[in-house]
């Protein structure tokens, strides 16, 4: 499998993410674990794969959230510090074939605060806080850079 994603040019996390208990981890070094693990199927998710809603490029997609995006999905405004959802990508068979996360590393509402990943395969090959090849289009999202709230 291929992880890339969008982050600082170093990769490094930001010091304000403390990865909560059911993850995502905050080192793009363990990113590969925590995917191929599906540690994230114990969050909030959708029940089924679906076409992708306006504007996602995504494909079939099913989107899962975690414990403080799941506290925090009635709010408003900027979502808190930890909030993260993982994207599966699925192809014609059935099968996830790539992944999408977006991560809030940091308070505030620019895209500064978000760390975006997409891979597929066996490396991580972006991981990019605030790039604009994934807040371009975030950035149209209701609520602060997040498009699908998981009920």
């Amino acid at each position: 499998m291929v992880v890339s994603s969008c982050a600082s040019d170093t990769g490094e996390p930001t010091m304000e993410y403390v990865p909560p208990p059911d993850g995502p981890p905050a080192a793009s070094s363990e990113f590969l674990a925590f995917v191929d693990g599906r540690e994230y199927a114990a969050w909030t998710c959708e029940l089924a794969p679906h076409p992708a809603r306006e504007p996602s490029p995504h494909g079939m997609n099913r989107i899962c959230q975690n414990s403080i995006a799941t506290a925090a999905r009635d709010g408003s405004g900027p979502w808190p510090v930890g909030a993260a959802s993982v994207k599966e990508q699925y192809d014609g068979g059935g099968n996830v074939f790539a992944f999408e996360i977006s991560l809030k590393e940091r308070s505030g509402s620019g895209p500064e605060a978000w760390r975006f990943w997409r891979g597929q395969g066996t490396r991580v090959t972006n991981d990019a806080v605030g790039a604009s090849f994934c807040s371009n289009c975030h950035e149209g999202a209701d609520r602060d850079f997040v498009f699908t709230v998981v009920r």
